[in-house]
């Protein structure tokens, strides 16, 4: 008798546990929507979310393809790009061309144009080093981009596999504790069984029933942390 009621407290204790910590995550739950706590909030049924399908290279191509971050870099390199163009054009001679139509007229009704065309090539082949020092710098800014982007995309791929991997484990530990409380489950209505019979003690069914308690309890553990 002594040993059911330390039992019982146990799990009148885990019970209020459960339940307080339902009230946080509701509550939580109401933060995250931008709700007042005392609103009321009509929370789904429950439900067993898969692990992640599809190939992981796919999943991360994707992911890759989608992420702003990354996205900007690109545009911030792409920037960069032109900027070397930019900068590197001092290398090269520039050419100024200029046409210009001119109309005379000594009389009222007597009128006369005339055409000019010039041209200006120049070539700055001495600069004391400006030209090679500013594309050095665009360079070396754009080189800076490229490994941060790479190192975005790496991480973003790193991302993927970890919770593709996580999810499989997850969904594994799922499958094992769902047997888990099946076993349980049995092994408690076999002992059932037996006290039925008096071929057993009050406290081996209070034991088995705390084993199946804790193989439910270990399964609802295995969910949440799929569904996260």
């Amino acid at each position: 008798m002594l040993f059911a009621q330390v039992n019982l407290a146990n799990v009148q204790v885990n019970l209020e546990e459960a339940r307080r910590g339902e009230a946080a995550a509701i509550d939580q739950l109401h933060l995250l929507l931008g709700l007042s706590l005392d609103e009321k909030l009509e929370i789904g049924p429950d439900f067993t979310p898969a692990a992640l399908g599809g190939k992981v290279a796919e999943l991360q191509d994707e992911a890759v393809a989608a992420n702003p971050g990354i996205l900007a870099l690109r545009n911030q390199l792409d920037a960069a790009g032109a900027g070397v163009k930019v900068a590197s054009a001092d290398y090269y001679p520039h050419l100024n061309a200029v046409i210009r139509k001119d109309w005379n007229a000594p009389a009222f009704q007597q009128f006369a144009s005339s055409y000019t065309v010039a041209g200006v090539l120049s070539w700055q082949i001495f600069d004391m080093g400006v030209t090679r020092g500013a594309v050095g710098r665009a360079e070396a800014s754009r080189a800076e981009l490229q490994a941060r982007l790479k190192q975005a995309e790496e991480g973003v791929r790193f991302q993927v596999i970890d919770a593709w991997r996580g999810s499989a484990e997850a969904e594994s530990r799922v499958n094992a504790r769902t047997a888990a409380v099946a076993q349980a489950e049995e092994a408690q209505r076999l002992v059932a069984k037996r006290y039925e019979n008096g071929v057993t003690t009050m406290v081996e069914v209070l034991a088995a029933q705390a084993q199946l308690d804790q193989a439910r309890a270990e399964q609802v553990a295995a969910h949440y942390q799929l569904t996260m």
